[in-house]
């Protein structure tokens, strides 16, 4: 491998591309490790106020970021996927790619701590989670926030894709709503509206503790 660098980009460069590459390999694997024990998420800087990235964080976790939006991109330029869909009146979900639809919206709820936020809206909510992971504790209050929020028109609740975690968190919100009587019947009407919507068994277990926890305080 060393050798093929040194012959691809000369000995000259060699050294610099060479610690280039070791430091992507490190930060790589620094951002894998937060991912997989599903904490950390606030190293990336993200500010929850604003879903604004800093500088530095682009600069410290640059391979992340590049991979990231790369991905993001190709997801946006998706034509089979709608870039947020509404799933009953005013309830909106989708990926970090809403924004093309240049909405305003009521409120917007950004799951991500990967991507900065671009959507408009009057409310904005961030609760920073890795693709895939929803925190128990912010299932109750993102429901109760979007609820309130439809009142005075369309909400969103966005993660990078559209796929999983909000799918997770709008299942909360049309039971809290009052428009399905349970997390598996808000599951059935998303999916009708938006077929690459999915539910892991992490995510699954989650609902139904927060569910049954409902039931119990009502």
């Amino acid at each position: 491998t060393y050798g093929l660098l040194a012959h691809l980009f000369g000995k000259s460069n060699f050294l610099q591309t060479a610690i280039l590459l070791k430091y992507a390999c490190l930060s790589t694997a620094v951002i894998s490790g937060c991912i997989l024990s599903k904490k950390y998420s606030s190293i990336i800087g993200k500010n929850e106020k604003t879903g604004s990235i800093p500088f530095w964080s682009y600069l410290v976790w640059w391979p992340f970021h590049i991979a990231n939006h790369l991905f993001a991109l190709i997801a946006k330029n998706n034509k089979g996927v709608d870039p947020a869909t509404e799933v009953s009146p005013n309830f909106f979900v989708g990926g970090w790619y809403s924004y093309a639809l240049e909405t305003e919206w009521e409120a917007v709820v950004d799951l991500t701590c990967e991507l900065p936020e671009l959507c408009r809206s009057k409310n904005y909510l961030n609760c920073p989670t890795w693709d895939g992971v929803i925190n128990y504790e912010d299932i109750d209050k993102v429901a109760k926030f979007l609820v309130e929020h439809s009142k005075s028109g369309p909400v969103l609740v966005h993660c990078a894709h559209g796929v999983g975690r909000s799918i997770t968190i709008m299942r909360a919100a049309l039971v809290e709503a009052g428009i399905c009587e349970d997390v598996n019947q808000a599951f059935r009407q998303i999916k009708k509206q938006r077929p690459v919507a999915k539910s892991s068994p992490r995510n699954q277990s989650l609902l139904d503790r927060w569910q049954n926890d409902r039931k119990k305080s009502s």
